[in-house]
């Protein structure tokens, strides 16, 4: 009995009739993608024929008709042939669309003397957005071709994740043009993840305010050009430049395996750099970091000195906006948070605040292992934050490091703990931290001349 009971439950069936031209639940959706998918069907429906598809759970099975034939038009946006860009540059005008989505497929044309509708799968996301306002090209708009089933994120956070732009579609006469940024001039996508179901409006208000607020805090940091905001049904895209490098977490786990190593000459460089892309791009435009981290730094060791770029602006605040305004645990890795922010201190902010993140990572380039801490953020207490100055967020600091002076270490040690106090009136300025490194650096630039003169004198005595 019971295994009839199993049987008659794994045969359910239910017809369906659906009709594609009067537009289809998210449910029925999801079953026509599963069919137009199936590779027997060779990108084509036929009204006359009634197809099969299982629910998610195996136990339901769909018998569907539906009320017209239905061909798949597959185009790479990337590598278009002049008839695809004819008809991508109508089906665009006519959409209304914002985000194609790689795995979606998108009604075209239809023709009612065969009662056949034709279809557009794309094979990589397309981004609409506004050409600049202030350009030649004004009420425009180009598209972002970017993604693909094989290529992966470049970066993942946690609201959102990455994208390397593979080209750029312009709006033609009879099709488009097809531009590819190469080097310094390449492009990313940042696109929020998708809102969840059942987000309360609170929620998702707060996350396109957020979105709007990172957009516009961009606009005012000219290395990022970076493009207005877009936002489709419940998701965000900013469209900005790639920087050129690694980040910063990379190289860090590259030195410390051995892959790549560096003079204390280079450290003290790096941190020179790595604060005065602080100062240049961040303060100087009264705006505060706050999620600064190594894996925000991206530095390009191909040229001297060494180009560093700060990105990822999602945490961003101006002064005087309360810490509160976000739950900043879930968006940072907590050692290199200053502590005001770790206790939620409804204190007016300060660009002080990245200076103890600085700190934090100056500590990194010079021996301390931060990043296996940052993998359990929840292990930290507000009495440690409170301590960290001289207990575990200095542990290890200059090991492996030969080449540098006691004096010099003494200074860094000194400057970090002055960077790092968790007084802020007693934190170091950014202003006050460079201009140490700079002394430091023409000390040991010093003693290294002296150290390499006196060993050729010792040869040249022998």
């Amino acid at each position: 009995m019971l295994r009839s009971q199993k049987s008659s439950r794994k045969r359910r069936t239910k017809h369906l009739r659906l009709n594609p031209l009067n537009g289809l639940s998210d449910f029925h959706q999801t079953l026509f993608e599963k069919i137009l998918a199936d590779p027997d069907n060779n990108g084509e429906i036929d009204a006359r024929k009634t197809y099969s598809c299982a629910d998610e759970s195996g136990k339901l099975n769909y018998f569907i008709k539906f009320t017209t034939n239905m061909r798949i038009n597959y185009i790479d946006p990337a590598r278009l042939d002049e008839l695809d860009a004819m008809r991508l540059k109508r089906f665009f005008s006519l959409s209304g669309v914002v985000f194609y989505h790689k795995d979606h497929y998108y009604p075209h044309a239809y023709n009612e003397e065969i009662n056949l509708l034709n279809l557009i799968k794309f094979n990589r996301h397309i981004l609409q957005r506004p050409a600049n306002p202030s350009g030649k090209y004004s009420g425009q708009y180009r598209y972002e071709v970017f993604g693909s089933h094989q290529s992966k994120p470049i970066g993942r956070g946690t609201y959102g994740e990455v994208h390397e732009v593979i080209c750029t579609l312009q709006p033609v006469k009879g099709g488009f043009i097809s531009k590819q940024k190469h080097n310094e001039k390449q492009r990313v996508v940042k696109a929020s993840i998708p809102e969840i179901e059942n987000q309360s409006y609170n929620s998702s208000r707060e996350e396109f305010l957020s979105c709007q607020k990172e957009s516009n805090i961009l606009s005012l940091i000219p290395h990022m050009h970076a493009k207005p905001v877009v936002f489709s049904d419940s998701q965000a895209f900013i469209v900005m430049r790639r920087m050129p490098g690694k980040p910063l977490k990379h190289i860090l786990i590259y030195d410390r395996i051995g892959l790549a190593r560096f003079s204390s000459i280079d450290r003290i460089q790096l941190s020179i750099a790595i604060l005065e892309a602080l100062r240049k791009q961040v303060h100087k435009y009264n705006v505060i970091h706050i999620d600064f981290k190594p894996n925000n730094i991206i530095v390009n060791l191909d040229v001297k000195p060494f180009a560093v770029n700060i990105v990822d602006f999602g945490s961003a605040l101006y002064p005087g906006e309360d810490c509160e305004r976000r739950a900043y645990e879930d968006i940072a890795q907590m050692p290199f948070l200053a502590p005001e922010v770790r206790a939620h201190y409804q204190a007016i902010e300060t660009p002080k605040i990245d200076v103890y993140s600085a700190a934090r990572v100056i500590s990194c380039i010079f021996g301390c292992n931060l990043l296996e801490e940052a993998k359990k953020p929840k292990a930290f207490s507000s009495s440690l934050w409170a301590e960290a100055t001289d207990g575990f967020y200095l542990e290890g600091l200059f090991n492996g490091i030969d080449d540098l002076s006691l004096t010099g270490k003494n200074e860094i040690r000194k400057l970090l703990k002055q960077m790092g106090s968790s007084d802020l009136v007693k934190r170091s300025s950014l202003d006050a931290a460079i201009d140490k490194l700079r002394k430091i650096e023409k000390n040991e630039l010093i003693l290294n001349k002296y150290s390499l003169q006196n060993q050729v004198s010792a040869l040249t005595n022998r």
